[in-house]
């Protein structure tokens, strides 16, 4: 009895220590800590989260970062902010807080990882013909960074009156309906609103080194002037290309092609790069060493009859 309890104490503890969020077919596992205080500066605070896909299909995920002011977001920095992630798996993403100096205050930072949109989602917009949007599904985590006023003192002291702003036109809200069709949480939605849908025309698996042709426009037609291509490798090198191109993987495993307009991501999907087969095409290890060594034998034994006949023929003459 005593042991289970000890299991059981143990699995509540890991659970606490790192709640899973899940949202559209995208879970989150956060880090315990969800809030820290700086005692000086500079300050650096590292930390990890897990983002999972649950959905049945490979996704391209983008993680947006958030704070109330420009000069917090630059204190945020990601090993990774887009990649390609498959079905059924996750992935961890390490990030840091520097601030090399900074104003009193509390501040909170906003990690949103995002599941982007492969297809466009229908959405009848008063006002507006064939309106469509891409939708992508995301869950959050909040990171509140305190900066005591004896740090701020030291540092910046009081952080000036913001300005005024005046807001800009944002589109009309999707309706309850619409988000009901595709999440719970309106929070978790990320909406893009476009007059015309988009065709992103990609293979979906090629071999390393080889190109393939790559290319997204309107339907119907149209000149996408500020639409174009982001390629992210598996290991995070970002490519920018017109909205039609060749390119050549050279790095095997899942990428992200992504639409963007005006610097903005669209919709994403990934491609497999398959590993170049050499001579021996995709034979395992084990498999390999053993064909080497069975070769090897066949020589050296063939080598000691060889040895063996000259030999014999020796002693005749």
């Amino acid at each position: 009895m005593r042991k289970s309890t000890v299991i059981l104490t143990i699995v509540l503890l890991v659970l606490v220590a790192s709640p899973v969020l899940a949202n559209g077919g995208i879970a989150l596992s956060t880090p315990a800590t969800t809030s820290v205080t700086l005692t000086e500066f500079p300050f650096h605070h590292e930390d990890q989260f897990r983002v999972y896909n649950n959905g049945d299909e490979d996704a391209v995920i983008m993680i947006y970062v958030s704070a109330p002011y420009p000069d917090i977001e630059q204190w945020v920095s990601l090993e990774k902010d887009m990649f390609a992630i498959e079905a059924g798996t996750s992935t961890v993403v390490t990030f840091a807080i520097d601030a090399g100096a900074g104003y009193t205050g509390d501040y909170e930072i906003t990690f949103t990882p995002t599941k982007l949109a492969q297809e466009l989602t229908e959405v009848p917009t008063e006002g507006k013909i064939n309106a469509v949007a891409y939708i992508g599904l995301g869950v959050e985590f909040k990171l509140t960074v305190h900066v005591p006023q004896e740090v701020g003192e030291s540092s910046l002291g009081q952080r000036p009156p913001t300005p005024e702003v005046t807001p800009e036109i944002e589109p009309p809200p999707v309706t309850e309906e619409q988000l009901r069709e595709v999440t719970e949480e309106e929070s978790g939605v990320i909406w893009q609103e476009l007059l015309k849908p988009i065709i992103l025309s990609i293979v979906s698996s090629v071999v390393q080194g080889e190109s393939a042709e790559l290319s997204a426009s309107f339907v119907g037609g149209g000149e996408p002037a500020e639409m174009g291509l982001l390629v992210v490798s598996p290991s995070g090198k970002k490519y920018e290309l017109p909205r039609s191109a060749t390119f050549k993987f050279d790095e095997p495993g899942k990428w992200s092609v992504i639409v963007t307009i005006a610097d903005q991501a669209i919709m994403g999907k990934t491609v497999e790069v398959l590993p170049k087969q050499g001579l021996l095409g995709t034979i395992e290890p084990f498999k390999l060493l053993l064909i080497i060594s069975i070769s090897a034998g066949v020589i050296i034994v063939g080598m000691v009859i060889l040895l063996l006949v000259l030999l014999q023929r020796r002693r005749q003459y």
